[in-house]
């Protein structure tokens, strides 16, 4: 996978537990809106029940996050009469919903125990502290620029701060955007933009003060960890390329 941020986690096994459950989502997602079966719905539903079970709460806030706006970019960019497009979305929601009641019991003692939390709620003013500077934009490549995890010599943490999704990875992301067949399909499109938003929200853009008022958004601690969205969707776009290009 051509990705720092989520190859630095790997081992610390809340986020890798929590974060291993999301290929399945978008994949369990696209099968209900190309065949629209139940059992398509019930595996979704499990793989959201898996990502909570996870263990790590802030992952699995953006992994919702990613997983919903999915569904809705499947249903507005179907190109489907209107009528046809509410069966998979309501399929898609029943699925969310299922594995959402089905970590219910886990799901009300953490929420409890959030609101005790020092790492509770705060100002959207102090959250932006936890942005990732402009200036280390080009770590996504030369990841060391700035000493490494020994000698480290930059803003904030390296751990934190690690986002390196390689030259390599860059050009056969670039490639398979240009890649004739890949722009057939809408969904590649939505992976192009969702790792410009984690990009532009991990580094303090202006439209976290839009998405501030998404319920339970400021009540985590550090921007930063948006790299792991946009570590997943290079990681999408890379295999998009693989496969159109090399297996055909």
């Amino acid at each position: 996978m051509f990705a720092g941020y989520n190859t630095t986690w790997l081992p610390w096994l809340p986020i890798t537990a929590t974060l291993t459950w999301l290929p399945w989502s978008f994949y369990f997602v696209v099968g209900i809106f190309r065949s629209k079966k139940w059992s398509d719905t019930g595996l979704f539903g499990i793989s959201i029940l898996l990502t909570f079970l996870g263990g790590h709460i802030q992952f699995v806030y953006y992994s919702y996050l990613s997983v919903m706006f999915f569904i809705l970019w499947l249903f507005f960019s179907s190109s489907r009469p209107w009528k046809n497009r509410f069966h998979p979305l309501a399929l898609s929601l029943v699925g969310f919903a299922l594995g959402v009641f089905s970590s219910s019991v886990q799901l009300i003692s953490t929420l409890e125990l959030a609101e005790l939390s020092i790492r509770g709620a705060k100002p959207i003013q102090e959250l932006m502290y936890t942005a990732i500077p402009w200036i280390r934009l080009p770590t996504l490549v030369v990841p060391e620029l700035f000493g490494d995890v020994n000698l480290y010599r930059g803003h904030g943490n390296f751990v934190e701060f690690t986002g390196y999704i390689s030259i390599l990875g860059l050009i056969l992301a670039v490639f398979s955007w240009l890649h004739p067949r890949v722009k057939e399909h809408s969904e590649f499109l939505f992976f192009l933009l969702l790792a410009i938003l984690s990009l532009h929200l991990a580094y303090g853009g202006v439209l976290n003060l839009v998405v501030q008022f998404l319920p339970g958004y400021t009540s985590f601690n550090t921007l930063s960890r948006f790299y792991s969205s946009m570590d997943f969707c290079f990681f999408i776009l890379d295999c998009v390329w693989f496969r159109s290009s090399v297996v055909g």
